[in-house]
């Protein structure tokens, strides 16, 4: 389990994170996950990815484009930020299904 901030939604490690082919996955721990389905942020929506300091601690933020075209913050630590902006660096867009169907 994984936490992040969406926006004004704090998830502090109730979040099931998979990198995909097609995006990122955030599916919310069982508990949480009434009228919350499984989430696809498309590496194409991702922008401005960086590590940013607040105080004492470093944490992983990009901007993610919506369909109706505003901007969300998102926020991980720095470890899960890595490996998404791995992935980032070599995304291609292409459709996949959920990887919880």
């Amino acid at each position: 389990m994984q936490g992040g901030n969406i926006g004004l939604g704090q998830y502090n490690g109730c979040l099931s994170l998979v990198v995909a082919e097609n995006g990122l996955w955030l599916r919310p721990w069982l508990p949480f996950r009434f009228c919350h389905p499984p989430l696809l942020l498309p590496w194409s929506a991702f922008e401005a990815p960086k590590i940013e300091k607040v105080f004492w601690a470093k944490q992983w933020t990009a901007q993610v484009k919506t369909p109706d075209k505003k901007r969300v913050k998102v926020i991980f630590s720095v470890s899960v930020g890595e490996l998404i902006a791995a992935r980032l660096e070599t995304a291609q867009t292409q459709p996949n299904a959920s990887p919880w169907a």
